[in-house]
């Protein structure tokens, strides 16, 4: 029981329904690639919730009703479709970490700007035998026990009293994701060139070793209810050759999470490759958010959502819009086209979710956040938007460009050509 939450339950639990769902429901049926009255708005909100709250994160850092006060004070003031806990890099790292180390890996700088790390070690020798040596059982989990559990149990609390009305997401990592954080992804995609094969499977099994477990041991929070769950995902950088020869450790643990939890989806932030999306569409995810297109396309923004939607047609929902650039430093006019052109260039396909490609900045203008799910609501109203604007690729030349984009395809993505969730 919180004190903190019952504050927040007695501020929302007689708000209206926006539109003609709760927000679970809305949220399941486009996960589900039914439509559902209006398209979903989960923006992640993270650090900058705290922020807006007025709470800097010297407050926070050891305070965990402070960070749920500001999630839940952000979702009450932006109803949005779901709940984002806080999450930042301690949560990930403190498992991995000495107590010592732990100490001064981050740098909380002014109070009010992201949290930045520091990584373990840049060596490939060092970061395996971290791995090998399992800190997280002898020195425990850190902050992600601390500090993340306790809030993230928090919001759950609050959803639950909601009467599931809204459902919180949970925040795992894969193992592309924590290969790269540990020691930079510069370094990781040096070493995938430069380091023995052997050497980069064997690093690339201990991580993946290290994140089953910790799916595994979420389970009992699927069994208390949480639905979705937001993968972050590395490799965002990767060639084909990377995911020729390592991209099947990424599989191994979207077919775990995806045995665990009923709404699982991916999360890619940068430049995206063709052949990422295209690879993202063979794992067992029922949703995919993605970023902006590699500048080397030469792509508009209409045209990249498009081709993005009709790749996923039958296999799952999309999730972008606007970028998180755009969301910090453009005109609300910008990010409201933005959001136009995504919804009106993907639900012709498939399903889709208002959530821009990373995190947003702490410093994004509440009124430009606010104005985004305006706009959501606005162009985002089921059927309508589904005819709202001619198509830019025909089938002829859609399939033209996957033979030319995305034909190293490895072997072993094959057997997910149709929907996973229905293969049985």
């Amino acid at each position: 029981m919180s004190a903190i939450v019952d504050k927040w339950v007695e501020k929302c639990i007689n708000l209206p329904n926006i539109g003609e769902m709760t927000h679970t429901d809305r949220m399941r049926k486009a996960f589900d690639l039914e439509e559902p009255d209006l398209v979903p708005v989960a923006i992640e909100t993270d650090e900058w919730q705290i922020v807006q709250a007025g709470y800097d994160f010297f407050e926070t850092w050891e305070n965990v009703d402070k960070v749920t006060d500001a999630t839940l004070k952000a979702w009450h003031d932006l109803r949005q479709d779901v709940i984002w806990p806080y999450f930042c890099p301690s949560h990930v790292l403190d498992p991995l970490l000495t107590p010592e180390q732990r100490k001064s890996c981050y740098d909380l700088r002014d109070g009010k700007s992201y949290v930045v790390f520091h990584e373990v070690t840049k060596n490939l020798d060092e970061i395996i035998k971290v791995f090998e040596s399992k800190p997280w059982v002898k020195y425990g989990l850190g902050r992600l026990a601390s500090h993340y559990l306790p809030h993230f149990d928090h919001t759950l609390e609050f959803q639950k009293k909601m009467n599931n009305s809204v459902q919180t997401v949970l925040g795992l990592a894969n193992p592309s994701n924590i290969a790269e954080w540990t020691v930079g992804v510069e370094n990781f995609l040096r070493w995938t060139v430069s380091e023995p094969k052997e050497k980069i499977h064997y690093y690339l099994q201990l991580v993946t070793d290290f994140c089953l477990g910790a799916a595994e041991s979420c389970r009992p929070y699927a069994e208390a209810g949480v639905e979705f769950v937001c993968v972050f995902g590395g490799a965002r950088t990767w060639g084909p050759r990377q995911f020729e020869e390592f991209g099947v450790y990424d599989r191994i643990y979207a077919e775990k999470v995806a045995s665990i939890f009923k709404y699982p989806f991916h999360h890619i932030c940068g430049q995206n490759l063709p052949l990422a999306m295209e690879m993202l569409a063979t794992e067992p995810y029922p949703a995919i958010q993605y970023d902006e297109p590699m500048k080397q396309l030469g792509w508009s923004w209409a045209q990249w959502c498009e081709w993005v939607a009709r790749l996923n047609k039958g296999i799952a929902c999309v999730m972008n819009a606007p970028t998180t650039q755009a969301l910090a430093y453009k005109s609300i006019e910008h990010n409201r086209t933005m959001i136009k052109e995504f919804i009106e260039h993907s639900t012709p396909h498939t399903t889709a979710v208002i959530m821009p490609g990373c995190e947003i900045s702490v410093g994004t203008p509440l009124e430009t956040v606010k104005a985004a799910i305006e706009a959501t609501r606005e162009f985002g109203k089921y059927p309508l938007c589904k005819t709202a604007a001619e198509q830019i690729w025909t089938e002829d030349s859609f399939k033209e460009s996957r033979k030319k984009l995305t034909k190293n395809l490895p072997q072993w993505a094959m057997h997910y050509r149709k929907n996973p969730r229905l293969i049985k």
